[in-house]
């Protein structure tokens, strides 16, 4: 089965690791507590903490920012660097090494060309409209398996429209920027899109449900 794992607190009554014998699409901080087979992450702070935590290491990982540079360019690209800000870099140096902005910080990240983390063309239409992490996620299940079933847990906008807490933990991404009605736009277009049949577990079907498609 092809499950697409948001971050809502309605997840938090299902056992996670039920999961591993499927393909898993998960978002953020979702790494913390399991591993995905594919992790996708818009974010710049985000990205930061995935990996500086050596997730991408071994880890399929799409990011929006992931721009390899190689090493030669490292002294030429720090020049472009805003004069006073603050640079966060990781060591040992490589031979590529991506650049990527957190607010105000820039972030010299050295990679492994083995490492299977990459840049995904993101979707939307444009910076203030694009897709969230959750809704790329989905998109991109989608995408890779066209006309499967898509089944998606943790999208609690999507069974609440007020719900005020869509994420379990949010200190980079706090769930006052999150417009219900943009994402549910972005739900509209994916679906219009593809063939995929999505279910959202919690609305199509409870978790015990959910739960005996995934012992068939």
């Amino acid at each position: 089965m092809i499950v697409v794992i948001a971050n809502g607190t309605s997840r938090s009554v299902f056992d996670i690791n039920l999961l591993k014998n499927h393909i898993t699409y998960g978002c953020n901080e979702l790494y913390k507590e399991y591993t995905p087979t594919h992790m996708v992450c818009k974010d710049g702070p985000m990205i930061w903490d995935i990996c500086r935590d050596g997730y991408t290491k071994e880890n399929k990982c799409y990011f929006k920012m992931f721009d390899r540079f190689p090493a030669m360019q490292y002294e030429m690209l720090k020049l472009t660097f805003p004069t006073g800000g603050k640079v966060l870099e990781t060591q040992p140096q490589t031979k590529e090494f991506v650049i990527f902005g957190t607010g105000s910080t820039m972030v010299i990240y050295w990679t492994d060309p083995n490492e299977p983390t990459q840049k995904l063309e993101w979707w939307g239409d444009g910076d203030d409209n694009s897709y969230t992490s959750e809704t790329a996620a989905m998109r991109l299940a989608c995408l890779n398996h066209p006309e499967q079933n898509i089944y998606c847990i943790g999208y609690d906008y999507y069974l609440n429209r007020t719900a005020d807490n869509i994420i379990l933990s949010s200190k980079n991404i706090p769930t006052e920027e999150f417009d219900s009605t943009e994402l549910f736009r972005q739900h509209k277009r994916i679906e219009e899109e593809f063939d995929n049949k999505i279910y959202h577990i919690g609305k199509h079907m409870n978790y015990v449900q959910f739960e005996n498609l995934l012992n068939k």
